[in-house]
């Protein structure tokens, strides 16, 4: 306890298979400022025979006053493999960038401003390592007038790239790019339905360097028209059922979009990749993310949702439908190397989602993707959470994924996870994700809370299927915490993002009202 806003902690680790670490973290929180900088060391690693490992991170946010921010992010590791060996959460041992970037921002009533440079440290050996932004400069502009809205999205980025990273013996394409994208709107909104035409320009202009065979043009300039209409309407009747009033919505929408077809293939791929197709890009005008491609488009997507609200205001039930229409062949695709089936197809997969609170302790959700040309369903996800009260959760879920492309992408998993008081003090935590594709599990949690009133005990086995490794990771946590005090073992902060990572909704004996501990003590 360095003072009232800064603290530093030195955690003393010891790893079986490892030996000793030391683990630092400091932080520190102004009226305008905060940061966590934190490294670990360990200075003979016994396993891999290596020395001086590490892991540094550095992390600072600023406002500066006036709508002006800035915030700096660096971590790095000794060597690549330094997370997956020695790291305890599924999230940081799939790691393979890790980030070293500073931002300024601007925030005002219309206009935006941000500057970044970023790079990343690769912890592989792929051609396929993101380019860096050095740098990358961005204004945007926002009017709401009487009638109509104006805006405008601008960036400007120079792409470089790490020298150690080739691709087929060369440098990929390095350059900068800029990007404009002014847009009106108009929207006619009633109380029973809206319209929002909409016209916008899609604006780029290339300059590059270290052409390859399919970058041809050192610079290149273009420009495309996009139109779309956003629509719908609302619809409410009032109905019984099983003796209770409830409000039944009917809710139509209308999603119109078209981009004349360019030429895009001698354009690089700097930071763009094709989107999935979801629920929610099915109402977005680009299929690609990033600015390197621009969908042609002559295409309708509908969509449908009724909704059950009760006479609280409280929704009890909806659900949604939704399908895309193309009325042209699509023809743009990332490079030229790459064709899809689905660019002929006159419409896209079906896309449908319910959700339903049938009490306030129990929810119900789920979404599917439906192929109708197959007749199959090509996504399935299905979750429920039961929570009486705090204290007392139980989340149950299962995925699907089927990867008609890729079988190796497929996915069927099923997820179990909760909190659960034992009587005489005690409280279960527990969770299970299990893969059944491969019938194997990826994480397995056991847990046990002891409430002494004034202190509180806790530990935790955690076991991870790592995805760099046949050999799985076990991790064993122990902690006492006395109450307003302090702790002794596991850093709290990381024991709870653990925590509430693998049992959403997870409360600490702690966290827990009083009212509900009483019934737990006898």
């Amino acid at each position: 306890n360095i003072a009232p806003n800064q603290d530093a902690t030195l955690t003393a680790r010891y790893l079986g298979k490892r030996g000793p670490m030391a683990d630092g973290e400091y932080r520190y929180l102004g009226e305008n400022f905060s940061g966590i900088d934190q490294i670990q060391y360990i200075n003979h690693d016994e396993a891999s025979g290596q020395d001086n490992r590490y892991f540094l991170k550095l992390q600072h946010a600023q406002k500066f006053g006036n709508g002006w921010s800035g915030s700096f992010d660096f971590q790095k590791v000794s060597d690549n493999n330094y997370l997956t060996d020695v790291a305890t959460m599924i999230q940081v041992t799939s790691v393979v960038n890790l980030p070293q970037r500073a931002n300024i921002n601007y925030s005002g009533d219309v206009w935006k401003f941000n500057a970044i440079t970023e790079k990343y440290q690769t912890l592989t050996n792929s051609t396929n390592s993101p380019y860096q932004r050095m740098p990358q400069l961005s204004l945007s502009a926002r009017k709401d007038y009487d009638s109509y809205i104006t805006d405008i999205n601008s960036q400007w980025t120079y792409f470089d790239r790490d020298s150690k990273f080739n691709f087929l013996g060369n440098d990929k394409v390095t350059g900068s790019r800029f990007v404009a994208t002014p847009s009106i709107t108009i929207p006619i909104t009633q109380i029973y339905g809206y319209i929002k035409p909409k016209l916008s320009a899609n604006i780029r202009s290339y300059n590059l360097n270290n052409l390859d065979s399919t970058t041809t043009l050192k610079s290149q300039d273009m420009v495309t028209p996009i139109m779309s209409v956003d629509s719908g309407m609302y619809f409410d009747r009032s109905i019984n059922l099983l003796n209770q009033n409830y409000t039944n919505t009917l809710e139509p929408r209308l999603f119109y979009v078209y981009i004349p077809y360019k030429d895009q293939t001698k354009l690089p791929l700097f930071d763009t990749g094709l989107s999935d197709l979801n629920m929610q890009t099915l109402f977005a005008e680009n299929q690609f993310n990033g600015q390197d491609r621009l969908n042609d488009a002559n295409q309708l997507t509908a969509a449908l949702t009724s909704k059950l609200i009760d006479k609280n205001g409280k929704e009890r039930i909806s659900g949604i439908i939704a399908q895309r229409f193309y009325f042209d062949d699509r023809r743009t695709f990332l490079d030229s190397s790459f064709t899809s089936t689905d660019s002929v197809r006159s419409k896209s997969d079906l896309f449908a989602g319910a959700t339903a609170r049938f009490t306030n302790n129990l929810n119900l959700d789920g979404m599917w993707q439906y192929d109708p040309s197959k007749n199959k369903v090509l996504r399935n996800t299905i979750s429920s959470r039961y929570n009486p009260e705090p204290g007392k959760i139980i989340n149950v879920s299962y995925r699907m994924i089927d990867n008609i492309i890729d079988s190796s992408q497929s996915l069927k998993e099923f997820n179990i996870a909760g909190q659960w008081p034992l009587g005489n003090r005690y409280y279960s935590i527990g969770r299970l994700n299990y893969d059944l594709r491969t019938s194997q599990t990826i994480e397995a949690v056991v847990g046990l809370e002891y409430d002494g009133g004034c202190w509180v005990a806790r530990t935790l086995f955690d076991r991870i299927s790592l995805p760099t490794s046949p050999a799985a990771n076990y991790t064993f946590f122990v902690q006492l915490e006395l109450n307003g005090l302090g702790n002794i073992g596991t850093d709290p902060n990381k024991l709870n993002t653990f925590l509430y990572r693998n049992v959403p909704g997870v409360r600490t004996v702690n966290q827990i009202p009083d009212v509900n501990r009483q019934a737990n003590f006898n």
